[in-house]
């Protein structure tokens, strides 16, 4: 599962330490790619023409600059594995209420030195 994750939901807290904190909780979750998907190599108009008809209008993914999708990427994304969430009522219950505390303890988090 991909989520958003809005730091000012969490008193600025960033990404990373959410996870940090996220994960103490006992739930996997992280970050995938980095950048956006337009940016992989697979992209590149070389990689593409083969499996278009000859003259086919392709987006030029190499020149596109798409600042929300890069800003998602680097500082938004969160992952928690699919596995993680083929659990009972309770377990989800669990990756909630973890997340609760987070909320609750966000500004401790932030200016905590083993998290920040």
């Amino acid at each position: 599962m991909v989520l958003r994750y809005d730091a000012a939901q969490f008193r600025g807290l960033s990404r990373d330490v959410f996870l940090q904190a996220l994960t103490a909780e006992g739930v996997p979750a992280g970050k995938a790619c980095a950048t956006p998907l337009y940016t992989q190599r697979a992209f590149t108009r070389a990689n593409l023409e083969p499996f278009y008809a000859r003259g086919t209008a392709l987006p030029d993914y190499e020149a596109m600059r798409l600042p929300a999708a890069e800003r998602f990427c680097v500082e938004e994304q969160i992952t928690i594995p699919h596995p993680v969430l083929l659990t009972d009522r309770d377990g989800l219950r669990s990756i909630v209420e973890a997340v609760a505390k987070i909320k609750q303890h966000a500004a401790r988090l932030a200016r905590e030195p083993s998290y920040a």
